[in-house]
């Protein structure tokens, strides 16, 4: 069992188009999250929306994506979460072969190929071949930069790590920490969505990637100095204490010693 997590601006007939597309997947899932503007026009529409029994509707005032998706999962009653966009079509199986990496695995991603509808060529991949995906593939220059469309993960470990917009993408962010928790990552070497109107967003653009990149490892940098400095202190404050009490226990003993051959003498 799975629920499946769209924030929504109200784009109906995008929306109608990807609900569709999860009715017809070979693997249905427990429960559908639409997270909604609290505005007239996302109200007004939701009469219009393809809305089955286990489709919720949850309305949000002045909630950013990131926050959206957040909230998404504490109202999710699974333990495995599938992300989409509301302009998105799922391919059939994408439910299937995600559920079945899920098994051995704690996130799930799929061939990332933001190139909408109109473009037949995918920009970014990890490769030809399904693998596990680490902070070794993050060195090596490989990009798993999906979309909420490409982030399927067990509610645990989305609780311990929520999406934010601290660099700009909240899925871009979300991604680094998972890698650099060192969370093994499932890639399927398979584009399982079809995107429509976000193919020129920021992790289509390789110059945006490079420059963000750049951030990302110039605040690990910064991090790692800072805590490198504060094992040090840390360190330095136990050591001297730790000598202290040595020398101590030192002249507590010599001092034993000397009074014992006093009294004798």
């Amino acid at each position: 069992m799975y629920s499946v997590i769209i924030p929504s601006v109200g784009r109906i007939n995008f929306l109608n188009d990807l609900l569709s597309s999860i009715y017809n997947q070979t693997i249905l899932p427990k429960e559908i999250i639409i997270l909604l503007d609290k505005n007239n026009t996302c109200r007004e529409g939701l009469k219009l929306i393809n809305k089955k029994d286990n489709c919720e509707i949850i309305f949000c005032s002045n909630l950013t994506t990131p926050e959206k998706r957040n909230l998404g999962v504490k109202n999710s009653k699974t333990d495995i979460i599938l992300f989409s966009d509301d302009d998105d079509i799922w391919s059939f199986n994408k439910a299937e072969l995600t559920l079945k990496s899920l098994k051995n695995y704690q996130v799930v991603c799929h061939e990332f190929s933001k190139f909408g509808l109109l473009k037949k060529k995918p920009r970014y991949k990890l490769g030809k071949k399904a693998k596990t995906v680490s902070i070794l593939s993050l060195i090596h220059g490989n990009n798993i930069w999906g979309g909420g469309s490409g982030i399927a993960a067990r509610k645990e470990i989305l609780l311990s790590i929520p999406f934010n917009n601290d660099l700009y993408s909240e899925d871009y962010d979300w991604w680094i920490k998972v890698i650099l928790a060192e969370i093994k990552i499932k890639y399927i070497p398979i584009s399982l969505v079809s995107y429509r109107v976000h193919h020129n967003n920021m992790t289509s653009n390789l110059f945006n990637i490079f420059i963000y990149n750049q951030k990302i490892f110039n605040k690990i940098i910064k991090k790692s100095i800072l805590l490198f400095f504060a094992f040090i202190l840390g360190s330095s404050k136990s050591i001297l204490i730790f000598l202290i009490k040595s020398l101590a226990i030192f002249c507590s003993n010599l001092l034993k010693i000397i009074l014992k051959k006093f009294l004798k003498s």
